[in-house]
């Protein structure tokens, strides 16, 4: 489900790239509006995005299991933690779209083989018994399954430092790069 909510969080910052194609940035660019100004509206609404897929997604999830076993021992917090772990992973994502948008604007597509490489490896890896290392070719493949696996802090912190690394690269890129309508 975290990858699913990745999709409308990278459509999100996409966004940017799709209306700098149709020309519809050009007027606000001409005007007083810097880059990283009109990047950063479409950034944080992506991360406002990642957030507010997750919780929606966890809070049906609960909903769904109250409905059925109202007696059931997980708790609304345990969903919580266990979806919320994927942020980071999500993070990267955006940061991955963000410096597409910088520096390859072309290729920015690249995104959506990612995302798909992702429901491969996580998803149907385990099921054809695939090696790890080829999970562990996507961010998502570094996330602890709680609760079933420890929380595994130093992923999360090397992943929530890479996708800071990406949105800084991206954000330097798009400030230097030529924005034209395509």
């Amino acid at each position: 489900m975290a990858i699913v909510s990745a999709v409308p969080t990278v459509i999100m910052i996409l966004k940017v790239r799709s209306e700098e194609k149709k020309g519809l940035n050009e007027h606000i660019i001409s005007r007083n509006v810097s880059r990283i100004k009109l990047l950063n509206g479409y950034f944080i609404i992506s991360l406002i995005s990642s957030f507010s897929m997750m919780f929606l997604i966890i809070f049906g999830l609960w909903g769904s299991i109250y409905a059925v076993m109202p007696d059931s021992s997980m708790s609304f917090m345990e969903l919580f933690k266990s979806g919320m772990v994927y942020l980071p992973a999500i993070w990267v994502m955006i940061g991955m779209a963000l410096v597409l948008i910088a520096y390859l604007p072309r290729f920015t597509s690249f995104i959506w083989v990612m995302i798909g490489y992702s429901v491969f490896a996580v998803y149907l890896g385990m099921l054809l018994g695939l090696p790890d290392w080829i999970n562990k070719l996507t961010p998502f493949g570094y996330i602890p399954q709680i609760p079933s696996e420890s929380m595994n802090w130093n992923n999360l912190i090397v992943l929530s430092g890479i996708s800071i690394v990406l949105f800084i690269f991206g954000f330097i890129g798009y400030r230097k790069r030529e924005i034209q309508a395509s």
